[in-house]
């Protein structure tokens, strides 16, 4: 398993070059997943965000 404790995700952007995932979801969370065999492999998800509203998507730009 990649990651839990979602509320239904609803946006994913990667960060290639971090090697880390950034995923909204309807609970108003964005969090930071790190991916495997990534430079972030290891560290464990972390929130970035957590707002009182629903976030319906998420983009990332490089």
């Amino acid at each position: 398993m990649l990651a839990s404790r979602f509320a239904e995700t609803i946006g994913l952007a990667v960060d290639v070059d971090a090697g880390t995932a950034y995923v909204s979801d309807l609970g108003g969370h964005i969090r930071a997943v790190p991916l495997p065999g990534g430079p972030a492999d290891g560290r464990g998800e972390r929130d970035i965000v957590s707002l009182p509203h629903p976030l319906t998507g998420i983009v990332g730009i490089s």
